[in-house]
């Protein structure tokens, strides 16, 4: 039915004259069908809290509170944000914003470097607490050179899984169904439960028991000491080594064999260790969403990307494309992550479904957005634009990343979607009167779209 929303382009649709409550429950449904549709499973074995993070995070008001006697099967530590319970697997951000160009990730300490105490973020108590691993009814704990303890400071990226059934193409085997781990090099040892913002500087592969269980290694941000560490090859050779060794063989002090690795135990960049992450938070965001997108900026992200858009060309978008967005951000038309481009169009109009990873998403009505003959020869190749919303002073909506513009097809589109291609049809005409050419490619959305009407809500 195209958009729930009136546009000064269109009269308003039977839809949009229905009752509200009619249209609230349409909502609904339409939300259920698109669940079904993508196939969204439950995952009951583990505990997926709601969203009740802030939308601006602050360390400043991470904090513990432990539950029961520490060494004692009953012991748990909860994470909290100014004094409310939060989980650190699903409520800590991913992203930690951007230092020098770098990119921040946020660390969750489990066990401190020089302790054997096996702490680790629980994925099936509510709130995700810290607590000591366990086998056969007894705490665990590191068994090889317990005199040294770890290494390092061990912990996990929040929002991150590793998908047990997604085989590596690099490892040939899925994921170890946890948090992506981490080894903190620097000095002083964290406290468990500890938050903080790390540069990640690599990663190396290990194999355990036949699941890929990446090792990502990080920094503190805040830490002058390894200021100078960037990239991987400023870790010493000597550092690396000493690692890998100590995961090839630390199980052998429980009677098993050497522990394997993959990608030859080479300790990859920079670039590939925030590719991998990326991966593991893409696997988190559909095991907690269903595979919904979200296209909305971070909040710790966002004045580094209004600022970015301020620089970038500007279309000005239509009503009814401001609708296309939020649509779009909301994840309603999930897989799709931005305007269509060519290839997405005619398959929407020709098939009436997206072909994604080889599945068939139902998909009718193209998600396009116009743009006129001079704007695209501006557009083309540009690293990305910046779309302003309607009747505005340039205020930024969306930015556009890597646009690619080709020729709107508006009869082939009207008569395919509505078989009629008379401009008195208000949704043709509407077409017919906008941009020659189209502009595809993936969006973010600086915040949420409102309307102040009452429906804001849903």
């Amino acid at each position: 039915f195209g958009s729930s929303r009136a546009t000064s382009a269109a009269p308003l649709t039977p839809f949009q004259q229905a009752p509200k409550a009619m249209r609230q429950w349409c909502f609904a449904a339409a939300a259920a069908l698109a669940c079904l549709v993508l196939g969204v499973e439950g995952k009951a074995a583990f505990y997926v809290s709601k969203d009740t993070a802030p939308s601006s995070f602050d360390l400043s008001k991470i904090g513990s509170q432990a539950e029961g006697e520490k060494d004692t099967l009953e012991y748990k530590l909860f994470i909290t944000y100014d004094g409310k319970k939060i989980s650190p697997w699903h409520e800590v951000p991913y992203s930690a914003g951007e230092r020098n160009g770098e990119k921040l990730l946020h660390f969750v300490c489990e066990i401190p470097k020089g302790t054997t105490a096996k702490f680790e973020v629980n994925k099936e108590n509510e709130f995700n607490p810290i607590i000591q691993d366990t086998k056969k009814g007894k705490l665990r704990y590191y068994k090889y050179n317990p005199e040294v303890g770890s290494l390092v400071n061990y912990g996990a990226i929040a929002q991150t899984w590793e998908h047990p059934e997604e085989k590596h193409p690099d490892t040939g085997v899925g994921g170890d169904n946890d948090p992506i781990d981490v080894l903190q090099l620097n000095d002083r040892p964290c406290r468990t439960g500890e938050v903080m913002a790390v540069r990640v500087l690599g990663v190396f592969a290990l194999v355990d028991d036949g699941e890929t269980d990446w090792k990502v290694l990080v920094v503190r941000d805040d830490d002058p000491a390894t200021a100078h560490m960037k990239d991987v090859g400023d870790v010493p050779a000597a550092k690396k080594s000493e690692l890998i060794e100590w995961f090839r063989r630390y199980k052998t002090a429980e009677g098993k064999g050497l522990n394997s690795f993959g990608l030859d135990e080479k300790v990859m960049d920079k670039a590939y260790a925030h590719k991998v992450c990326m991966e593991t938070y893409e696997h988190w965001w559909k095991l907690r969403h269903g595979g919904l997108v979200d296209l909305h900026v971070p909040a710790t992200e966002y004045d580094q990307e209004l600022a970015r858009a301020q620089k970038l060309p500007k279309l000005p978008i239509s009503p009814e494309e401001l609708n296309w967005v939020q649509v779009l951000a909301e994840g309603w038309a999930s897989p799709l992550d931005g305007f269509m481009n060519e290839q997405q169009m005619l398959q929407s109009l020709h098939y009436e479904h997206l072909i994604v990873d080889g599945k068939w998403v139902p998909m009718p009505v193209p998600i396009t957005l116009s743009c006129k003959a001079e704007d695209a020869k501006q557009f083309e190749g540009a690293e990305a634009i910046a779309l302003t919303k309607p009747g505005s002073n340039d205020e930024v909506v969306a930015i556009l990343e890597k646009p690619v513009v080709y020729e709107h097809r508006k009869e082939e589109r009207c008569g395919r979607t509505f078989g009629i291609t008379h401009k008195g049809h208000p949704y043709c005409g509407m077409i017919m009167e906008s941009g020659d050419f189209l502009v595809g490619g993936r969006i973010k959305v600086m915040k949420r779209v409102v309307h102040g009407d009452g429906m804001d809500q849903y």
